[in-house]
């Protein structure tokens, strides 16, 4: 048996566009389009934009008051890439859909209800838990 994480998971949530090799032209094109991606991300409440361009960050912008060391809550955000990251982790062979949540979250074995979840139920919302509750505390039922 694999050994609980001990530090907490948080997320962060990247939009990584890849960009094909350009000429010096395109290259100030691109330039100007993703200043452009930028100002609107900021226009419509967006948070932050990052790019990737071959495994080097090519634009870090943080907007509307957030920054690159704040942990940002990103509730229904995480669905986009949470089934991703546990399909890669059972091909990998660390971890199994049916098995205990709490095999991997020690948070999950102190409470009777979170103790029997496993990462299945998570994965396709079928675990009973409602929207909110607290991942750490099993005095408080919700969230504040």
């Amino acid at each position: 048996m694999r050994a609980p994480l001990t530090a907490p998971i948080h997320a962060t949530l990247c939009i990584v566009t890849a960009l094909p090799l350009l000429s010096p032209r395109a290259s100030a094109q691109t330039s100007a389009t993703l200043a452009a991606a930028a100002h609107y991300s900021a226009e419509h409440e967006g948070d932050a934009v990052l790019v990737f361009r071959h495994d080097s960050l090519v634009l870090e912008q943080y907007q509307n008051g957030w920054d690159g060391a704040a942990l940002h809550p990103l509730a229904s955000g995480t669905k986009t890439f949470a089934c991703v990251a546990a399909a890669l982790a059972r091909a990998d062979g660390l971890l199994t859909l049916d098995e205990p949540v709490a095999r991997t979250l020690p948070e999950f074995s102190h409470d009777p209800r979170k103790r029997l979840v496993t990462i299945r139920q998570l994965l396709t919302h079928t675990s009973g838990l409602r929207a909110g509750m607290a991942w750490t505390s099993t005095s408080r039922t919700e969230s504040s």
